[in-house]
């Protein structure tokens, strides 16, 4: 089995065997019975699979915000409508 299994990172995606060599790998995701040697349980035991999923979702959607965080920047940065104006309470008599 340890042969036929991949080494995977902490976000289930494939690892490089040599760094620089194939860098879309760390793209696709392994979340099923080959990912027990590097991950445990997590894929294929019925209690422990909703961890697993998100544990994955959450990598996911991390690595989408990242790659875009030059973006997600640029907006706040851009963003110029005042969030408190100052006439948010009544003054009290």
């Amino acid at each position: 089995m340890q042969g036929a299994s991949a080494d995977l990172a902490p976000d289930f995606s494939f690892r490089e065997r040599e760094a620089g060599a194939c860098p879309g790998l760390s793209r696709i995701h392994c979340f099923n019975y080959r990912a027990t040697l590097s991950h445990g349980k997590l894929t294929g035991n019925i209690p422990a699979v909703s961890a697993g999923a998100k544990r994955l979702a959450e990598a996911i959607t991390r690595a989408f915000f990242v790659e875009d965080k030059a973006l997600h920047y640029a907006a706040l940065d851009a963003y110029a409508a005042p969030e408190l104006l100052g006439d948010e309470w009544p003054e009290r008599s």
